[in-house]
């Protein structure tokens, strides 16, 4: 993209199968909306310094995309923005990143270094994991990332009570609501009893949906 341009707008190169390299110049500012969703041959990119945040879908569905370097400005991936990028295996997250939206790196099969995710991290969406390879190695449990409580896997045992840590700040969507998945399928919820500590800011929509049983 030449030097100059100042925004890339909604689909302006989405399902543009010739694609195979993305350099944008550091007078982006923004890049809109599936600016290069299914762009089904893209396999590397390189973004601006003065990107703040990766919008919605913008690299949804790109299958060759392998790694990608966020710029060090960017707070924010939005819902999607990632999504089914088969091969993608390994981001460089920005140090001021607070925000990762619904789905953002879903079904990234080959994604694993969630874990390098900075400590400025404050709100993660629902399934922004789903069906990674660093979920699928998660143990059974509590799934924190810093202070987020993303989700509790697997099936519960003793007294069904969900016990969220002390410092928990947020809750993503569906943390609780998938409690007793197993071998990745979905069964009646059964916990009774969640304690909230009293750290936590926001508990983001669909969090405890479904958790008909629970009386205390």
């Amino acid at each position: 993209v030449r030097e100059g341009t100042k925004a890339i707008l909604d689909f302006a190169f989405s399902q543009q199968s010739n694609i195979q390299s993305v350099v944008l110049p550091n007078s982006v500012t923004s890049v809109h909306i599936k600016a290069f969703e299914k762009c089904l041959n893209l396999e590397t990119i390189v973004l601006p310094n003065s990107l703040s945040v990766i919008e919605e879908e913008t690299f949804s569905n790109c299958p060759k995309l392998s790694s990608i370097d966020l710029p060090q400005n960017v707070s924010i991936i939005g819902a999607n923005a990632f999504r089914a990028c088969s091969s993608l295996s390994h981001v460089e997250w920005p140090q001021q990143l607070t925000n990762i939206g619904a789905n953002a790196f879903y079904e990234c099969t080959q994604l694993d270094n969630v874990d390098a995710i900075p400590a400025s991290i404050q709100k993660i969406g629902a399934n922004a994991f789903y069906n990674t390879a660093w979920e699928q190695r998660q143990p059974a449990g509590y799934i924190y990332i810093h202070n987020v409580f993303y989700a509790y896997t697997g099936e519960l045992t003793g007294n069904l009570h969900i016990n969220i840590k002390p410092g928990t700040t947020y809750i993503s969507g569906g943390a609780v609501s998938r409690c007793i998945v197993v071998n990745g399928r979905y069964s009646e919820n059964i916990v009774r009893k969640l304690t909230i500590p009293t750290t936590v800011k926001e508990i983001q929509q669909f969090a405890i949906v479904g958790c008909s049983n629970i009386t205390s």
